[in-house]
């Protein structure tokens, strides 16, 4: 019998008083689990089980056992069970956070390298003014208007390429060959245009449309030649009111349209025979919301 029931509730005591024994109490309810028998729900009622070892020294080590701890069994099944749906998210999320200001970063980056461009080119297009004026006597013009319709190249292909358009030294509107002797245009195209100022910006291509506007001023030799600037935008920014001085000899002044983000809003660039900066300010309708 104790063969059988070496630990039991009902098994008999040992005949044996050499073998030590220990009495353990455990619940009903795992002892009739344990059986297959279905217990009443209620309290556990816990019940008295004999239990006969043996070997003494098999008593000592079980005595010795220790149990697993619960941080233990938990870290176990974490181990086994993998990620959550929750934590997948939680990545996820982290993840497009970081590329949406990485992506924001990087496009400022984009832009304000195109702005040094700009700045770049329009201060070389000035020292070419200077240095056609102290050759020829006068400044020269690529355009008699102002806007996105009077630039090399026209602003509006730009916006609609959406991608820097190449320069070609034989357009029309880079040589300003259809242009007659008049106002902007003393002397007629073999004077004015951007090949006569052999201007090209920097790469031979640009994110930019660029027009550069000149005159004899109101104090030229001959009053039928003495030409003012325009009333537009720029122009008025660049030449306000009582500024008759800036313009009373030989004048120009240069601009830049940009969209560099494609939106249908430019921001102008301008500069003018009297200054070195290159001003970025919003002027009219023109202005920075890059």
């Amino acid at each position: 019998m104790d063969a059988l029931f070496p630990c039991g509730e009902l098994s008999p005591p040992s005949s044996d008083a050499a073998r030590p024994s220990v009495t353990k109490i455990v619940s009903v309810h795992r002892q009739s689990s344990d059986a297959g028998v279905k217990t009443p729900s209620g309290p556990r009622v816990m019940s008295p089980i004999h239990c006969d070892f043996g070997d003494p020294a098999l008593l000592a080590r079980i005595v010795l056992m220790k149990p697993p701890r619960m941080g233990q069994l938990t870290r176990e099944r974490r181990s086994q069970a993998g990620f959550t749906l929750i934590e997948l998210m939680g990545v996820v999320i982290i993840l497009g956070i970081l590329a949406t200001i990485a992506i924001a970063a990087y496009q400022k980056q984009v832009r304000s390298a195109h702005k040094a461009e700009v700045i770049a080119d329009l201060s070389n297009l000035t020292l070419r003014q200077k240095t056609f004026m102290a050759v020829t006597g006068h400044y020269a013009s690529s355009t008699a208007c102002e806007g996105e319709n009077c630039t090399y190249p026209l602003m509006t292909n730009v916006s609609a390429d959406t991608v820097p358009v190449r320069w070609d030294v034989t357009d029309p509107n880079y040589t300003a060959v259809s242009a007659g002797d008049g106002e902007y245009f003393r002397g007629g195209s073999d004077l004015h245009g951007f090949d006569a100022l052999r201007f090209m910006p920097e790469g031979g291509s640009s994110w930019c449309g660029y027009a550069t506007i000149s005159g004899h001023g109101t104090n030229a030799a001959d009053p039928q030649y003495a030409d003012v600037p325009p009333g537009t935008a720029i122009a008025n920014a660049i030449f306000p009111a009582n500024s008759e001085p800036y313009y009373a000899r030989d004048w120009f002044y240069s601009y830049a349209l940009c969209d560099f983000d494609f939106d249908g809003i430019y921001w102008a660039f301008s500069t003018a025979h009297y200054e070195s900066n290159v001003n970025q300010s919003s002027v009219g309708d023109y202005r920075e919301n890059e």
